[in-house]
């Protein structure tokens, strides 16, 4: 076919505006495909990046680190638990508990939860031989990766008596006797005693608040008063209505007449039937500078008889007891003896006897 020259020069510009574009197609579409690139890598960083947050891992989480159990007294056992919740998607498992004192306290984990479950720490401490303020440390070690051990503590305040004991010894007619007790207070908590309860009429109690050393002082008084004999009652001071929180004080001694005896309780040991055993009571005034007279001597115990002997300023006075055991039964033998006295008004003194008559086969 034949063109024009017209229709030639008309056809050369669209070629060349045709080449120009498609020449300046080709960077565009290089530039896409970089991009497409570009986007996909992004993409599996993102995807290996929430892979690695959901990786499955346990995380240990305590509700609270530190437990204050305030005041209790010495002799009480304080028990608690740290409850704790494992935040992780992995089982956490507790490794350990150690203590900075093991003898006090003893310590006990569940050792194992399951994602989104719970557990807890439990504590025995054991304030029998403590005293004023307190502190101890608990090192629980799990398997979480980012909290291998977490530190739990436990403070709080031993209330005690010092001494921890009102001893009165022996103690004579009419003289009553007193001891002071010593309760320490904590600096940074308050402690009010509310009352003070004792397990018998003849002993009283009065207590005063020293402000300026920060502690309570009570005298426990025994009246004159108190039954002969050995002394074991009570007095309980009270802090409050909950558990281990009432001091308990012993009060001992041995209240003596204005008589006594030695050896008292009197021991024949063994006895074979049959036999005469004898033994020898001294007898003697509590009250210092006075004499006695013994005006009188009775037993329960069949075959025993008694021997008064007197010095002449009757300072030295002895009993001569001599047993006879040819009807008494075989097996053990309890009796007493019966002392009356003349001081210089009248004293009775019971001794209790104790032997074994054993058989002659």
């Amino acid at each position: 076919m034949t063109r024009s020259k017209g229709q030639v020069c008309l056809l050369f510009p669209l070629i060349h505006l045709i080449s120009i574009g498609l020449f300046a197609s080709f960077p565009s579409i290089g530039c896409d495909a970089q991009g497409a690139h570009r986007m996909r890598t992004a993409q599996g960083e993102n995807a290996r990046a929430v892979h690695r947050e959901a990786a499955a891992q346990p995380i240990v989480a305590f509700d609270y680190l530190d437990h204050d159990f305030g005041s209790v007294v010495r002799g009480h056992v304080v028990k608690h638990a740290f409850a704790y919740r494992n935040a992780g998607n992995a089982p956490l498992v507790i490794n350990k508990t150690a203590t900075d004192c093991a003898c006090e306290m003893s310590v006990s984990a569940d050792k194992r939860v399951a994602g989104g479950a719970f557990g807890q720490v439990a504590l025995r401490f054991d304030a029998s031989s403590l005293r004023g303020a307190q502190e101890r440390r608990i090192q629980v070690s799990s398997n979480d990766p980012e909290n291998a051990v977490t530190t739990l503590t436990v403070r709080g305040f031993v209330v005690c008596a010092e001494p921890d004991e009102a001893h009165f010894g022996n103690v004579y007619p009419e003289q009553g006797a007193l001891r002071t007790i010593v309760i320490e207070k904590p600096k940074e908590m308050p402690l009010r005693i509310v009352s003070i309860h004792s397990s018998a009429p003849f002993l009283s109690s009065s207590l005063v608040e020293d402000l300026d050393r920060g502690r309570f002082v009570l005298d426990i008084r025994l009246d004159p008063a108190a039954p002969l004999g050995p002394l074991h009652e009570m007095v309980q001071v009270a802090f409050g209505s909950e558990e281990g929180r009432v001091l308990s004080i012993p009060a001992t001694g041995r209240v003596k007449g204005t008589v006594a005896a030695r050896p008292d309780p009197l021991l024949f040991g063994i006895v074979w039937k049959g036999s005469r055993a004898a033994k020898a009571l001294q007898v003697y005034s509590n009250v210092a500078g006075t004499s006695l007279e013994i005006t009188r001597v009775t037993t329960d115990i069949a075959g025993m008889t008694a021997v008064i002997s007197q010095s002449e300023d009757r300072t030295q006075n002895e009993i001569a007891l001599v047993l006879d055991t040819t009807h008494a039964p075989t097996g053990s033998l309890h009796g007493n003896i019966t002392i009356e006295t003349r001081i210089p008004g009248p004293h009775t003194l019971t001794v209790p006897v104790h032997c074994m008559i054993m058989a002659n086969d």
